[in-house]
């Protein structure tokens, strides 16, 4: 009896074991090393990983922002960034290769171009986000749109006389999502050049 015990006893501890390592698993944070960093700003990101996971803390100091042109044009896979950072800057992820990006439930805006240039095929806007700039998203191969409601899309013109919308020239997207009353949900579409967008509410 004093057998069975000892052996459902270390069963149960090698099984709280597992469940503390698999609640402890999760994307590592990309290495303090890889960033400039000062004053709680990142300014430009260093390293050579393609898979980048954004600290919530450097040095024990809690990261709030990215500054200037923090990954423009660096080449990257995906990036995750953390929850706290409230707003991501023009350009910031222009022309990175990205084929995935993750953004938290902190972040109120996208400035315009900041994620432009990519291979993005799927995106999920959290509900915090109130505003997306001009050409956001623009230049991607996006089939797969999750966003909340009401979020303001800015159009613009630029010197051409070609207006601009957060996720390009044609504003498909953007007047389907306009027409569809802002709603929240996922919009799709069978391709990436096809202007035929559905809508699947949440």
């Amino acid at each position: 009896m004093k057998n069975k015990h000892g052996i459902f006893f270390g069963f149960a501890v090698f099984l709280i074991a597992v469940m503390f390592t698999l609640v402890g698993c999760g994307p590592k944070p990309t290495p303090a090393r890889d960033f400039d960093f000062s004053d709680g700003v990142i300014y430009r990101y260093t390293g050579k990983n393609k898979d980048v996971v954004i600290p919530a803390k450097i040095n024990g100091k809690r990261v709030t922002s990215i500054g200037g042109n923090g990954f423009y044009a660096i080449p990257i896979n995906s990036v995750i960034i953390p929850k706290g950072i409230t707003t991501i800057e023009a350009l910031m992820f222009w022309h990175c290769d990205l084929t995935s990006v993750t953004i938290p439930n902190s972040v109120t805006s996208i400035g315009e171009s900041a994620f432009g240039q990519n291979k993005l095929t799927s995106v999920t806007i959290p509900d915090s986000v109130i505003s997306i700039g001009e050409y956001a998203f623009g230049s991607n191969l996006l089939t797969n749109i999750t966003i909340g409601s009401n979020v303001a899309l800015s159009i613009s013109t630029n010197e051409y006389g070609v207006e601009l919308g957060p996720f390009g020239t044609k504003l498909d997207f953007e007047k389907f999502y306009n027409e569809n009353g802002k709603k929240a949900g996922t919009y799709t579409r069978e391709n990436w050049e096809s202007e035929q967008w559905s809508f699947k509410a949440r």
